[in-house]
């Protein structure tokens, strides 16, 4: 009975923070094929950095063709760089959290803060102009640097179901 009670809510955390891993990964692959090859417009570009920047995209690439590239180039950066976090995030959630190992939750944390940090200062660059990443070029995911305000509100989320509830359920 105790036993179980301690583990109330770990069985829970670890499967949001895995599924925050996958859901991550997912975009990490999909942001750079779709500006590479289909528009930078779905996912790098979209209408609110537009009016962010003061420029379409079409303007950006007309002013400059590599500007454009060095745009698109930059969010693949980027997105290889959350693939290594989202492959971490993943195996760490999916074998020594899940098991209540401390060092997997402090591992999970920081990184997860880390992102969760940075997110809320690109994010609140946009919101001092009006702009909360409500609509986008593709109607339905935020594009561009800022991930908007309701992606923040859901990370914000997904950290206090997956890390804060289980906290005091490790070894």
């Amino acid at each position: 009975m105790k036993n179980q009670q301690l583990r109330r809510w770990l069985p829970l955390g670890w499967k949001v923070m895995a599924g925050w891993g996958i859901f991550n990964a997912i975009f990490a692959v999909l942001v750079p094929i779709t500006s590479l090859f289909i528009s930078p417009t779905i996912f790098t570009f979209g209408i609110e950095d537009a009016k962010f920047v003061g420029m379409s995209w079409s303007e950006i690439v007309a002013s400059s063709p590599n500007m454009g590239l060095w745009m698109v180039l930059m969010m693949v950066s980027m997105c290889a760089m959350h693939i290594g976090y989202s492959i971490l995030t993943i195996y760490v959630a999916r074998r020594p959290y899940r098991n209540g190992e401390k060092w997997a939750w402090h591992a999970l944390a920081f990184s997860s803060l880390t992102m969760f940090f940075y997110s809320i200062v690109i994010t609140s660059y946009y919101v001092r102009e009006g702009l909360y990443g409500m609509f986008t070029s593709s109607g339905v995911f935020p594009s561009g640097v800022s991930i908007g305000v309701p992606f923040v509100v859901i990370m914000g989320v997904v950290f206090y179901i997956g890390l804060w509830l289980p906290r005091k359920e490790l070894k």
